[in-house]
């Protein structure tokens, strides 16, 4: 009777002390999302939200903030964004919280501004999770949306978006460094960025023809690396720092396919001392005098529109199913971006 009794108070007493545990982890996880708040506001950013809570007990956290408003500007640039959501949550196992499942609820909005340009993002649903590393430091990063409305300044030129999604990790590799006099042979942890974007069925506004590319696009992808951990190319301070740094946006593959052509590409890009685009790119692009009549390519540059069809398709391949598709180098250098003799438009600086 006396070990029955034993058992049963330490079912109890475990019992108590998971409750006691979860209770405190569900307290560190607002704490640590309002420090997380406090730190964006430093950052400059406008933050607002009616209330945060937790629940889920005893298999989850889940954390969950209404009414979130977030705004931001780039004075420099002219620009602005503001994210706003009905409700925003995030869940995670209380023992392993460093992977959080995320998403939103009810009306989700993401406005961007850029100069005069505006354009306002409207998914139907936003599903996520993130993976952090010690210290803080983002692993992996998973994000799919569906349905999207894109509006711009003028609100009948809408683009729609049947799904998008995004993952990004961070990877490492670990190089040796030779012996030298002065000093031993050691290994150097080199750590980079990986980001896959896919965006299937889109269809664009009807400009009366005026779209070289048409109205649906089916699907558009692009995996790129760069040095270091993940950044935010929408911030100034980050892109500034290529043109002084050297590093190197390594595009590895490219892919777009609209109704009549379809184009795959790779190549590397940074920016110039003036902040312009600087590198190189190689695509591949099937259905290109369709593509570039309707662009008025062709047309450009005081060159016979003829002529220049002619010297292009003295210059196709042919693929393994004997279609013709054009390969040209396209160049970003000193002001200019080229696609092969074809001196496409002038380089503006991004920042």
């Amino acid at each position: 009777m006396t070990k029955f009794r034993i058992a049963i108070f330490a079912i109890i007493l475990a019992l108590g002390g998971y409750v006691f545990w979860w209770y405190q982890v569900s307290e560190a996880a607002l704490t640590e999302t309002k420090k997380s708040i406090a730190a964006m506001k430093q950052d400059g950013l406008k933050v607002e939200y009616s209330n945060m809570a937790t629940d889920g007990f005893p298999y989850r956290v889940r954390l969950t903030i209404s009414d979130v408003k977030i705004e931001g500007t780039e004075p420099a640039r002219g620009g602005s964004y503001a994210f706003s959501a009905d409700s925003v949550w995030a869940i995670a196992q209380p023992w392993n919280l460093k992977h959080v499942i995320f998403g939103t609820e009810g009306k989700t909005e993401l406005k961007v501004q850029e100069g005069e340009g505006l354009a306002t993002f409207l998914p139907k649903t936003v599903l996520g999770s993130i993976t952090m590393e010690k210290a803080a430091e983002l692993k992996a990063l998973a994000l799919d949306t569906n349905d999207i409305t894109v509006i711009g300044k003028d609100e009948a030129a809408q683009i729609t978006i049947k799904r998008a999604q995004l993952h990004m990790r961070q990877t490492e590799v670990v190089e040796k460094q030779p012996e030298h006099k002065d000093s031993p042979a050691s290994e150097k942890a080199i750590r980079s960025t990986e980001a896959a974007l896919r965006i299937n069925d889109i269809l664009l506004p009807d400009m009366g023809g005026e779209n070289a590319l048409g109205r649906e696009i089916s699907n558009a992808a692009l995996l790129l690396e760069w040095p270091g951990q993940p950044q935010n190319f929408l911030d100034e301070r980050n892109l500034s720092k290529w043109s002084q740094t050297g590093d190197a946006l390594d595009i590895k593959s490219a892919e777009l396919n609209w109704k009549d052509g379809r184009l795959k590409a790779n190549g590397t890009l940074t920016l110039d001392e003036k902040q312009r685009l600087l590198g190189t790119l190689t695509p591949e692009i099937w259905g290109y005098a369709a593509l570039l009549d309707r662009s008025g390519v062709l047309k450009a540059g005081g060159t016979p529109p003829e002529f220049m069809a002619m010297i292009l398709g003295m210059m196709n391949k042919k693929d393994e199913k004997g279609e013709d598709y054009l390969s040209l180098p396209m160049t970003f250098q000193d002001g200019w971006a080229t696609l092969g003799p074809l001196k496409l438009f002038e380089l503006e600086p991004l920042l």
